[in-house]
Order: C-alpha cells, then structure tokens, then sequence
C-alpha cells in the first residue's frame, strides 16, 4: 500500500541528534542497503553487513567513529 512505512524501518528511524549524524555518515560512507542498523543507545549504533560482520558506530563530541563490535 502506497505511503505505508515498515514497523521494521521506523524501528530504526534516528531518534537523537547523534543518531541522525550517525545515519548521515553512514550514508556518505556506506551502502546503507546493504547494512542493518540498530541503535543501541542515544549515541551509538551496531552495524552488521551482509557477510555478518559487526561494528559500532559511536557519536561522542562532535566526532564519529567506528569501533569493534
């Protein structure tokens, strides 16, 4: 149905500033349809790519990075 959003997508809809910057890099560094998403906290996310390799991706002042899993 058009207009209808997935719970799943919603789920993962940023809901902080630092999950929206989070999201943003990811997309400028990532194919993002090729990754899942999920925020652990207000400022960090776990990423797992098709291989099911993990990462996470933190916001911490101002900066991102990423760190192991």
């Amino acid at each position: 149905m058009a207009g209808m959003v997935d719970k799943q997508e919603v789920r993962n809809m940023p809901k902080t500033i630092a999950q929206y910057f989070i999201q943003r890099w990811l997309e400028a560094n990532f194919y993002t349809s090729h990754l899942k998403v999920e925020y652990t906290d207000g400022h960090e996310a776990k990423i797992t790519d098709q291989n099911g390799d993990t990462a996470c991706v933190v916001y911490e002042e101002g900066e991102i990075f990423l760190k192991e899993a």
